[in-house]
């Protein structure tokens, strides 16, 4: 529901939802620089508040990139069984079983940030202003969770269905190439979420300081873990749809050339020039290039993409030692 709702009104406007989110960010502060003279926010905090007021943005353009990935589909995949695939995303994108995540988070978000401000000794005003500000950016990080998880349900539905692929086609992938895209659009939407790692690592830091940096650790790697396990998995349901269709295509086209052959081998006449070129023509400009059509749905771009997207918590969390260093 949360997620219709946000969709529906950036429709309209996007610049409302993170402009409200960014004045009610701001607001407690506002308070305590009229009361205090001074204002004092950690970047920590600033991280967190940023990627809070920017989430509405990003739930929007990954729903505008859903709708352009189905639209896409549609080329390679029955219209009835694309209708349908289309009404079964949408219906999950849209449904509250993000709150399985949603509410775990929402809890975490909320334990920690509360240890934190009464840690920090932020005045009352502030505590409550992180405490729930907190609590909603981990809501809505579990729309982010829910949201790689339709993507790899969306592809897992796509290669159980028939699909006309191209051999020919330009990309060498059969038409699929595309799927590669969407794939790391979902990840880098989902890895912004990285903007946290550093109130991640303040918070072990006041709380555990012996096992503070192993801690820290696990949880990168399980943040890491999850989204690269979303994006190959992924990529491993594509890659056996793609080498399925392959062998089948390969298996008819050999039938094919069978059947010039033994024109060729069979005849009783002298065969002609034209019919002992034919096979090889055949072979050279069909039958090779579809075993040349390649089975994993990603090219140079989209490795380097997929490459820097997993370097964002990477760097964020090097850096964040570093600098606590």
């Amino acid at each position: 529901m949360l997620t219709r709702c946000i969709v529906s009104v950036s429709k309209k406007n996007p610049a409302i939802l993170p402009l409200s989110l960014a004045l009610a960010a701001a607001l407690p502060y506002a308070v305590e620089f009229a009361d205090t003279g001074s204002l004092h926010i950690s970047y920590q905090i600033a991280f967190g508040f940023f990627w809070l007021v920017v989430s509405p943005v990003l739930i929007w353009y990954g729903y505008r990139s859903l709708e352009w990935f189905l639209e896409y589909l549609k080329d390679f995949i029955d219209p009835d069984a694309h209708a349908a695939l289309s009404e079964k995303t949408f219906s999950d994108i849209f449904s509250s079983r993000h709150l399985y995540f949603s509410f775990p988070l929402l809890f975490v978000f909320t334990f920690f940030a509360k240890l934190y401000a009464g840690h920090a000794g932020l005045a009352p005003v502030l505590q409550w202003a992180v405490v729930v500000l907190f609590a909603l950016s981990g809501f809505m990080a579990g729309i982010g969770f829910w949201g790689i998880w339709v993507m790899e349900k969306l592809i897992r539905r796509m290669c159980g269905l028939d699909l006309k692929l191209d051999p020919f086609c330009i990309d060498g992938y059969g038409g699929l190439l595309y799927v590669g895209r969407f794939l790391v659009i979902g990840s880098a939407l989902y890895f912004s979420g990285s903007m946290y790692i550093p109130f991640a690592t303040e918070v072990f830091d006041m709380f555990s300081k012996e096992n503070s940096v192993i801690i820290a650790y696990i949880s990168v790697f399980a943040y890491i873990a999850f989204g690269l396990g979303m994006y190959f998995r992924s990529i491993l349901y594509v890659h056996d749809k793609l080498l399925a269709e392959k062998m089948r295509i390969d298996d008819d086209s050999q039938e094919v050339l069978y059947r010039l052959q033994e024109g060729v081998m069979n005849g009783n006449d002298t065969p002609s020039l034209e019919q002992v070129v034919r096979p090889y023509v055949y072979y050279v400009v069909h039958h090779s290039r579809i075993n040349g059509m390649r089975t994993f749905p990603y090219d140079t771009k989209s490795l380097i993409e997929i490459i820097a997207t997993v370097m964002i918590p990477v760097l964020i969390f090097t850096f964040e030692q570093l600098f606590r260093g």
